[in-house]
């Protein structure tokens, strides 16, 4: 597996494991092989009411803005930090996409890069597609 890629509004140099309803009662972090889907959750505060994350298959990542101004709120301009992972110790579990992984060790951060607006890179990711609300609210998905 190549490198994964986890997003936070928060800089630190070294994972605290943490305990997760998904990772049983094991601390662990959680990753991804999708850089613009660590974009994506890097922000941490929207919820399920303020966008919808889903897939088409594996590799195309959606993002639909559920009321008008979502993404200007939750992305547009805002800042965030996205760490490059050594690939190593990360493994899919039952309850999980295809794309997500975690790890029960603490993981090597290979880089970490600083993100000043998260939208801008979602959209250069060229991974996600972005769904404003003025369309997504006319689609069923």
């Amino acid at each position: 597996m190549a490198d994964v890629y986890h997003g936070s509004p928060i800089y630190f140099t070294e994972f605290k494991l943490k305990p997760h309803f998904l990772s049983g009662p094991k601390p662990a972090v959680f990753a991804t092989s999708s850089k613009g889907v660590a974009l994506v959750m890097g922000t941490y505060n929207w919820k399920d009411k303020d966008a919808d994350f889903g897939s088409i298959d594996t590799d195309n990542f959606y993002l639909g803005e559920m009321w008008d101004g979502a993404f200007n709120k939750f992305w547009k301009g805002v800042p965030l930090y996205l760490y490059v992972l050594d690939s190593k110790g990360f493994k899919n579990i039952p309850g999980l996409k295809s794309f997500e992984v975690v790890s029960y060790e603490q993981p090597k951060i290979k880089k970490i890069i600083h993100i000043s607006d998260a939208y801008k890179e979602i959209v250069e990711s060229g991974e996600v597609e972005l769904i404003p609300y003025k369309i997504y609210k006319h689609m069923s998905l």
